[in-house]
């Protein structure tokens, strides 16, 4: 009998922690989801090695505006992180909570920073 019991409440503690896990997984989602469409189809302006470029988060994963980001995607990889993919390299974009700025390392090694500069597409 104390086996039974043991086993039964052994079930009911993983249910309980795969249940949390998977509400867990569904809010990160959930505030993925919201944090894309704060950016997505806004204009940056990207300061890099003191020169600023502008480029856009496009509602198709592209970038656009940057020529040299031609064939750069992007996707939210969590709340307030974005990934830039250029197919040989990744570069992280880590956002402020209001979504109107950033800071990076670009894809040589150096500090970068952005700031919304408008809604494209709003």
């Amino acid at each position: 009998m104390l086996r039974v019991i043991s086993v039964f409440l052994f079930s009911l503690c993983v249910m309980s922690q795969a249940s949390a896990e998977q509400s867990e997984n569904y809010e990160k989602i959930v505030d993925a989801v919201a944090f894309k469409s704060k950016i997505v189809g806004t204009t940056w302006s990207y300061r890099w090695r003191n020169r600023e470029y502008i480029f856009s988060f496009s509602p198709d994963g592209s970038i656009e505006k940057l020529d040299s980001w031609s064939g750069v995607s992007w996707a939210v990889n969590q709340p307030r992180e974005v990934i830039l993919d250029s197919g040989s390299q990744q570069m992280y974009l880590f956002f402020n909570s209001e979504a109107s700025s950033f800071k990076t390392v670009d894809w040589d090694g150096q500090r970068a920073t952005g700031v919304r500069v408008f809604d494209d597409y709003k």
